[in-house]
């Protein structure tokens, strides 16, 4: 059986090229195709590729935030989708449910699978159950390959709940989202974070995907508002590692920051800086150039050192 892993980025092409390692170990009559692996040298690509597609009996569309929308990997989807009774299975990659249903377009009409264990072993049965009769494996000798070669595969996928260096949901090296905060390459580290808001309360709602808690330590820097002190009691009372500075004069405080910033800073490693865009739908993140970020990092340092 002919299986087409289409990809686009490189979290999705170590996926894919796992998968096509993988795959025909747990069902030997499988027949992978990856792009960037599976091309002839010397023949037009394109060419190629069209007929890979043309005899692929099903394909896997590897989905990850970085490429949910990609016109390339659509159109892969859509030409394998073309076929009467052809399956396309989109393998979420680190993307939540909401997510691929509010961006994946015309791949959300197609059943998805998780890219973790559970998911992974349905897929495998998915596409047993693609196969002529005559191939198709009993469940319980499936579970058993499945669960053989589960190692090698969970070994190859380590990492790729990471964006790459550069990849973001939005499409935009220097531009991110609430989400892409947790999925950046250095996030699995411990990390400083200076939370430059006028609103507290506002911060902490409208950024609830970007924190984790017990893992990182956060400092508020404010100005002095009664809501501001309001939402420090609380945030104190939620999180007791949190530091917090509202004592700065509102007037002030408004000349300092023109909109929300973010300074995360890790040991041995560059300090970043984001700037949220002043509109109305927040929740994007536009990237200070590196040359730009100490300027940041000392705007702010005496209202970070003074944060209790």
């Amino acid at each position: 059986m002919n299986v087409f892993i289409s990809w686009s980025g490189p979290t999705s092409l170590d996926v894919a090229n796992a998968l096509r390692d993988w795959l025909p170990k747990v069902i030997q009559s499988i027949k992978p195709f990856v792009s960037n692996k599976d091309l002839p040298g010397g023949l037009p690509w394109s060419d190629q590729l069209f007929k890979e597609l043309g005899e692929a009996d099903c394909g896997i569309a590897c989905i990850t935030p970085a490429n949910v929308t990609k016109p390339w990997l659509l159109y892969e989807a859509g030409a394998l989708a073309g076929k009467f009774d052809r399956a396309v299975f989109p393998l979420l990659i680190n993307v939540e449910a909401s997510e691929f249903s509010d961006r994946g377009g015309p791949l959300t009409r197609f059943q998805t699978r998780v890219c973790n264990k559970d998911g992974l072993r349905m897929l495998v049965h998915d596409l047993n159950g693609r196969q002529a009769r005559e191939h198709q494996l009993e469940d319980e000798l499936l579970d058993a390959t499945f669960d053989r070669w589960w190692d090698e595969i969970a070994g190859r996928l380590q990492g790729t709940d990471r964006l790459k260096q550069d990849e973001t949901s939005t499409e935009y090296t220097w531009l991110l989202n609430v989400r892409d905060f947790a999925r950046i390459p250095d996030a699995s580290a411990a990390q400083t974070f200076w939370m430059i808001t006028p609103d507290i309360e506002r911060s902490t709602r409208a950024n609830s995907a970007m924190y984790d808690w017990d893992k990182n330590q956060y400092v508020f820097i404010s100005k002095n508002t009664p809501q501001n002190v309001d939402a420090e009691t609380t945030l104190r009372n939620d999180h007791p590692n949190v530091r917090v500075n509202c004592k700065t004069p509102p007037a002030e405080f408004d000349v300092l920051a023109a909109t929300d910033y973010i300074i995360v800073m890790r040991d041995r490693q560059p300090t970043k800086a984001y700037l949220e865009l002043p509109v109305e739908d927040h929740g994007l993140w536009i990237k200070v150039d590196a040359s730009a970020v100490s300027n940041f990092v000392n705007r702010f340092k005496p209202l970070a050192r003074d944060a209790t």
